[in-house]
């Protein structure tokens, strides 16, 4: 009787054995079998185009930021007539009788390498959201839109975890290994809304989503590099512009007010000229001084000039919001700190879910 027992066992372990294969398989089937088996993202997406027009957005915010400014807000001047800003190239050439030229474009990146740097790691890890939310959609029937699923995937690669990563750490270290995070399940989803509700910078979130579609979008009809060589440009514009508005006191307040007044002057101007010119006598009126009110006039049309003949149309104001701030998302204040280390609480489960998907097993 032992024998035919011990028999028994062993065909009982093989049994069991096939039968929890065959599950294995079936579930792995079944959990596959609605997702799409093509990336939103098509054949041709280009990584590290994406990676640098945002790092280029990060960076012009980055250098905007002091001014209490934005790119979403040059993105936000009502559309015009292509013949608007012909000339413009004449009207950027204006000298300031203090011997300081107006021209814009000759700052260099390193004055504000800092800011590039992190404008820089943003933007790969950003693309990477992207990418790896796209390859996730092939493979998961409970993936949502291509945005959630960005912000999801930015999430649980660097900022889910026990130690964030330095800038330099690769994009990819916590995809498949370790943490998990390119296998993501609806426990992390429900996690990171409850999350994003409660930070002070869960706002930025919401631009990513925002922008995920319009950004893809930019890229697929081709104009991806010019976007990129119009971004640089701007970059440089303001890099060089902050040489001239850090000697005047009123330096921020002025280009705010000229922001707003170009906004909302530049349907009623026929050209750039007469804008800058209309913009210019308004600030006069305000008590700013003349040459630096046409010194911000100037700037501010002339970067309104850049992008919008530079590849850029139809991009939403939002596109223009990513900051420097967001590569961490966590370290605002105390409280922001207290709702990442939350996070922790039932991180070991949902790692655990996530290595089952892995393993197809879920």
């Amino acid at each position: 009787m032992m024998e035919g027992g011990s028999k028994m066992n062993v065909f009982g372990k093989k049994l069991l054995g096939i039968i929890l294969t065959i599950l294995i398989v079936i579930t792995s089937t079944a959990n596959t079998s609605a997702a799409s088996s093509q990336s939103p993202l098509g054949d041709d997406f280009d990584r590290k185009m994406l990676a640098d027009i945002i790092m280029e957005i990060t960076y012009i915010n980055g250098l905007l930021e002091p001014l209490d400014l934005s790119l979403g807000d040059f993105l936000s001047f009502p559309e015009v007539d292509e013949s608007f800003y012909e000339g413009m190239e004449e009207i950027e050439e204006y000298p300031l009788t203090n011997g300081q030229a107006l021209q814009l474009a000759t700052a260099p990146f390193s004055r504000n390498a800092s800011t590039r740097e992190e404008a820089s790691v943003f933007g790969n890890r950003y693309s990477y959201a992207v990418y790896i939310a796209g390859e996730n959609m092939k493979r998961d029937r409970y993936a949502t839109d291509l945005e959630s699923e960005t912000v999801y995937m930015y999430l649980s690669h660097f900022i889910d975890l026990s130690q964030l990563p330095g800038p330099n750490s690769p994009v990819d270290q916590n995809s498949n290994d370790g943490s998990f995070s390119a296998w993501i399940t609806n426990d992390d989803r429900i996690a990171y809304e409850i999350y994003l509700n409660k930070v002070a910078n869960g706002a930025m979130a919401n631009d990513m989503r925002k922008s995920t579609t319009a950004l893809i979008s930019l890229m697929n009809t081709g104009s991806g590099a010019v976007a990129k060589d119009t971004l640089e440009n701007v970059g440089k514009k303001i890099n060089g512009a902050q040489d001239i508005l850090a000697t005047y006191r009123d330096g921020k307040t002025l280009m705010q007010s000229t922001v707003n007044l170009v906004k909302n002057k530049m349907t009623e101007a026929h050209s750039a000229r007469e804008l800058i010119d209309m913009v210019t006598e308004s600030l006069a009126l305000e008590d700013y001084d003349d040459e630096m009110s046409y010194f911000a006039a100037n700037t501010v049309v002339s970067i309104g000039a850049s992008l919008a003949g530079g590849g850029l149309a139809g991009l939403p104001a939002s596109a223009g919001l990513f900051s420097v701030n967001t590569v961490t998302m966590v370290y605002k204040d105390f409280y922001d700190y207290a709702c990442w280390v939350s996070l922790s609480i039932y991180r070991q489960s949902r790692i655990a879910l996530r290595f089952m998907r892995y393993m197809g097993m879920s």
